[in-house]
């Protein structure tokens, strides 16, 4: 977006932007189920991604004017705070639309939009308000599971597309930097982290044993090699954004600590090495001290609890003897 222009009207000019592109959404799914395989809409989402960090960005900075929420902002005028509610609104249903799989689709609107997808997903991220933590993670959940679904099928193709699983693959790992902003404690982020390095764990088995393992899956087929190459990926993607947003996801690095432990010891050097720059970003230390303290604090409100409880317990006591005294005073004058 040019520069002079206000914040708000970028604001304002996103918004409609956003308004037209899901009114014609089923219009582009037409035009894509025409060449299924082929068909690659990203120079289309030009305009659409230039005006998204512009206009992010703006509604960023509208929203730093203040401290407060941007539903209870004060400062701002009704409208202000009624047009960024809007236009947040309008962005998660976007990536919803990117990210998500249509009934009518066999992955190809995904793969040709994974070009588009990759430029608009770190502004959103980027500026999300934490007014819109949890519906941005809910579709941020989706999409990761989507990409690594979209991924594992075209390694079973034929011949695999690297560029294809490539761009999958980033998506995915945008997705999880998302959640692991936006929801820390998100049981989507530990389910697939926890099934990423269970698998890898598999592949490393030796043949009859990873195989028995293997059929005992969902799919009831084992690995095959390309999907194993696959597996390594996202079992990488998921150690390095569990590496780098160690701060907010130490809680989930805990519990599956037993598992990146076990990863250090593969013959893989890739995984082993990415494994051990997991662990050595936890501050164990401090982790345990912070538990221990939080422990500590929760037992000295136990035991306040209890005596209070306690005295309570006496006054009642007291004052239900009170009251048969008094029961038998009345008694004796009537």
């Amino acid at each position: 977006m040019k520069e002079g222009v206000s914040n708000i009207s970028k604001v304002v000019v996103l918004t409609m932007i956003l308004t037209s592109f899901l009114e014609q959404e089923n219009i582009v799914e037409i035009e894509m189920q025409e060449d299924a395989k082929d068909f690659d809409r990203n120079d289309s989402y030009t305009l659409l991604i230039s005006c998204l960090q512009g206009g992010l960005e703006a509604a960023s900075l509208i929203i730093k004017s203040t401290k407060e929420p941007i539903e209870f902002a004060k400062s701002k005028s009704a409208k202000e705070i009624t047009l960024l509610v809007e236009l947040w609104d309008r962005v998660v249903k976007m990536l919803s639309t990117m990210l998500s799989q249509n009934e009518h689709d066999t992955y190809a609107k995904f793969i040709g939009r994974t070009g588009a997808i990759l430029e608009m997903l770190p502004p959103c991220i980027l500026h999300v308000p934490k007014s819109s933590y949890k519906s941005l993670a809910g579709v941020l959940s989706e999409g990761a599971l989507y990409a690594i679904k979209v991924s594992k099928f075209e390694s079973h193709m034929d011949e695999i597309v690297d560029d294809i699983c490539t761009e999958c693959l980033q998506v995915f790992q945008e997705c999880i930097i998302g959640l692991g902003k936006c929801d820390p404690n998100s049981s989507i982020l530990k389910e697939i982290a926890e099934n990423s390095l269970r698998d890898i764990l598999v592949s490393s088995l030796p043949r009859k044993e990873k195989d028995s393992k293997a059929l005992s899956m969902e799919n009831g087929e084992p690995n095959n090699y390309f999907q194993e190459k696959v597996e390594i990926e996202i079992a990488l993607i998921v150690c390095e954004v569990l590496r780098t947003g160690s701060k907010h996801l130490t809680d989930l690095i805990i519990i599956i600590f037993p598992w990146l432990c076990k990863l250090t010891n593969l013959d893989n050097e890739r995984i082993r090495k990415k494994a051990g720059l997991v662990l050595g970003s936890v501050d164990l230390p401090r982790f345990i001290a912070r538990n221990t303290e939080a422990a500590r604090e929760a037992e000295e409100r136990a035991k306040e609890s209890l005596v209070l409880n306690e005295n309570l317990s006496a006054a009642l006591r007291e004052l239900k003897a009170e009251n048969e005294r008094l029961r038998k005073q009345i008694s004796r004058l009537s």
